[in-house]
């Protein structure tokens, strides 16, 4: 079995499915544009392995950005907004699920707050502006599989759901971000690990 007891990863995750909008309205006296970022986009993450079944680790995710802006008769507004999520939790590594000695099937479970922010500014006859910071609660759960090579490097795919409560106020347009997760991520291992007897 690949060593992973008492190791560390650190990832590198993309999101999947996850899109640009680019969108300009223009109506009498207006003109709006809109540019975002939809679903999870990346993020870095931490592991440790107390096993070869159980890791623990931090997530810092990248949800959603986007900026716009809409231009009226002596006014300009202007927003641009992010949310970004902070998640401990944890991943079992079925013994019986692995296939060969490096790929193995997984689930996890992580919680944390979901922190978005927007800066407003509307200019006429003078300049105004507005900072807003919401934060939410946040559970994410995934099922994925990693793989495991040359005893330093990792790859992996997952896919799950993240239930957020809402915001206070609206972020980027929305009070709430629930909806599905899908990543890939690559990951360097650091440290020499434990054999599978030594761990239990």
């Amino acid at each position: 079995m690949f060593p992973l007891a008492g190791r560390h990863g650190i990832w590198l995750r993309v999101g999947l499915l996850s899109s640009v909008t680019v969108e300009s309205n223009v109506s009498t006296g207006t003109v709006s544009t809109d540019v975002r970022e939809n679903g999870p986009f990346g993020g870095i993450g931490y592991e440790y392995w107390l096993n070869p079944e159980w890791s623990v680790g931090l997530d810092l995710s990248f949800v959603d950005a986007g900026a716009s802006s809409t231009v009226g008769v002596g006014t300009v507004t202007s927003e641009a907004a992010s949310v970004t999520a902070v998640l401990i939790g944890a991943s079992y590594y079925p013994r019986q699920l692995a296939v060969g000695s490096s790929f193995r099937p997984c689930v996890s479970l992580a919680a944390g707050p979901y922190v978005g922010s927007a800066s407003n500014s509307i200019v006429d006859t003078s300049v105004s502006s507005e900072s807003i910071t919401s934060t939410a609660a946040g559970l994410r759960a995934q099922i994925g599989a990693d793989l495991f090579f040359a005893r330093r490097f990792a790859a992996g795919i997952a896919a799950g759901y993240a239930f957020v409560s809402d915001f206070s106020e609206q972020i980027g347009g929305h009070n709430n971000y629930s909806g599905p997760e899908f990543s890939v991520g690559i990951g360097i291992l650091l440290g020499a690990g434990r054999s599978s007897q030594a761990a239990r």
